[in-house]
């Protein structure tokens, strides 16, 4: 088994060898740092910003999935015609 020195130097020298050769801009770490700095209030609205469309489009997928289904589907409550809606909670039936 290697030694975990050994292990660490292999992984340098790999990454070494297949740098990009890009260097960030002066200007990077400053724009790091001013993201850094946002309230995480200001980063969740960002991030729920970001996912609105998505959210938006699968709920309507699933409103249409929803409409197709009970469309071809019967309904499975019994049919009352009165307003007693306990006498309907408590209907045998037949089963």
């Amino acid at each position: 088994m290697t030694e975990p020195a050994d292990h660490t130097e292999f992984v340098r020298r790999y990454l070494r060898q297949r740098h990009a050769k890009v260097e960030p801009d002066p200007a990077f770490a400053e724009r790091v740092l001013a993201r850094l700095a946002r309230r995480p209030a200001e980063l969740m609205g960002l991030a729920a910003l970001r996912l609105l469309p998505a959210t938006l489009a699968l709920v309507m997928v699933l409103a249409w999935l929803s409409i197709r289904a009970g469309a071809d589907s019967q309904p499975t409550a019994p049919q009352t015609t009165g307003d007693d809606m306990i006498g309907w909670l408590i209907e045998d039936t037949g089963r």
